[in-house]
């Protein structure tokens, strides 16, 4: 109640002196008081002295009885006195008990003005006229000025965090606002730098009102992107905490956990996501990435063709959803080639080849493949393309030395080993290779 009164001086306040001014003064930019505060008291006396003057002046039909009835029966329907609105203070609110302030303002003013009243108090009307022109100048000044911070979202929420720095709300609209900056831009020093910032303002969001349930999801997001995946998983989780049904948090909460190398609590939040929304490719994705990581923990060796399964079971259902990202028919690829499938393996990554051609990884993968199927010409082809595009990768020099030995042509793969030994110098099975090779004629 206190807290209410302090608000309903400020829009006083607001009226006759609009500086600073923000859209919004949510949690915790105005303070919760009691009736202990100078403030609280003082808009109590001052709203009661409003209310007796109205009432002893209603008889006489003065102007300013109405304006003030106006004023406070407008008011008081956004006072959260009545009933709480939901907010604290908005600007818009004062929208129509501005009425009755400026319908005083221009009784008061025109009773000011008149030579009447000049010569009743036999004062010089120029100077008080030059102040009164003065503060209309500023007022209108400051109209203007406000103008340039609603320009657009960027303006606005950047002005809203210099004017309620306190607000939940404003550092959580401003940092959002980076990050969908940082989406935009394809720099990926001014993409970190953003997402680095749009950090700073959702950490400060979220410590001033934990309960913000948009700013914990995005700050997640904006984590992963850091790929500070322990922060982005408590963020994920917390947001899902204030609202198990909201839209993607179970798939970023199991992509943070892949990502910090626990894929079997990955396939948990990957599952309730499928749970509420069972057509999303990206889930079935990375279900398929998360069981081909556990097929690879030692511990998981007595499963492992299992979770290979399992692994190509959801890549191939992700690709019937979406056919067209790459990563699901390379990592398709590499599931199959795990599980010794190397034609299937093949015919995936050619597919993504299709759609992503300069992916390294795949092409080397797609040499190797055609290699142990006995196709060194295939081999000699995609290991080539993979050193054009990722010309320090050594695994391609030393697949691509076997394909060229299967040719016979063994000078052309001294060539390329004795490159590839440059960029992996301290593996001892390279010299081994080249001494082969030279011995046999290369």
């Amino acid at each position: 109640l206190a807290t209410a009164f302090t608000i309903l001086l400020r829009y006083i306040g607001l009226l006759i002196f609009p500086h600073p001014l923000s859209y919004d003064y949510s949690f915790a930019q105005i303070p919760i008081v009691n009736f202990s505060n100078i403030w609280a008291i003082l808009s109590v006396v001052v709203y009661a002295a409003m209310a007796i003057f109205a009432l002893v002046t209603i008889k006489k039909k003065h102007i300013l009885s109405f304006c003030i009835l106006f004023f406070l029966a407008t008011i008081s329907i956004v006072s959260n006195l009545i009933v709480d609105i939901g907010a604290t203070i908005g600007e818009r609110f004062l929208f129509v008990p501005s009425i009755a302030f400026c319908l005083a303002l221009a009784w008061g003013l025109g009773l000011l003005l008149s030579k009447t009243t000049w010569r009743e108090i036999n004062i010089n009307p120029v100077p008080v006229m030059a102040a009164v022109g003065v503060i209309a100048l500023l007022y209108s000044a400051k109209t203007v000025a406000r103008n340039f911070d609603w320009k657009n979202n960027d303006t606005l929420f950047a002005s809203g965090v210099k004017t309620a720095p306190k607000s939940a709300r404003t550092n959580f609209h401003y940092g959002y606002q980076i990050f969908k900056q940082a989406e935009r831009t394809d720099d990926q020093t001014e993409k970190d730098r953003l997402h680095k910032e749009a950090d700073l303002y959702m950490t400060r969001a979220v410590e001033i009102y934990p309960d913000l349930r948009d700013a914990q999801r995005n700050l997640g997001l904006v984590n992963i992107n850091l790929r500070n995946f322990e922060k982005a998983a408590k963020h994920l989780q917390n947001a899902m905490r204030l609202s198990d049904t909201l839209k993607l948090a179970n798939f970023y909460t199991g992509l943070a956990k892949e990502y910090t190398g626990k894929p079997d609590s990955a396939l948990f939040f990957y599952d309730r996501e499928l749970s509420m929304n069972p057509n999303h490719p990206q889930s079935y994705h990375y279900k398929g990435t998360s069981y081909y990581k556990l097929s690879e923990k030692p511990e998981n060796q007595a499963m492992a063709a299992q979770f290979i399964d399992l692994s190509i079971q959801n890549l191939t259902r992700a690709i019937q959803l979406d056919p067209k990202v790459a990563e699901s028919y390379f990592q398709l690829g590499f599931a199959y080639g795990k599980k010794g499938n190397f034609p299937a393996a093949v015919q995936s990554l050619e597919q993504g080849i299709e759609l992503e051609p300069n992916n390294a990884q795949a092409l080397l993968y797609l040499g190797i493949g055609n290699g142990i199927m006995g196709n060194p010409d295939k081999a000699i082809e995609y290991l080539k393309m993979c050193i054009a595009i990722e010309p320090k990768l050594a695994e391609a020099y030393k697949n691509l030395a076997f394909a060229l030995r299967e040719k016979g042509r063994y000078k052309e793969a001294v060539q390329y080993l004795q490159q590839g030994i440059q960029y992996s110098p301290n593996d001892p099975a390279l010299p081994q290779l080249l001494a082969q090779l030279q011995a046999m004629g290369g």
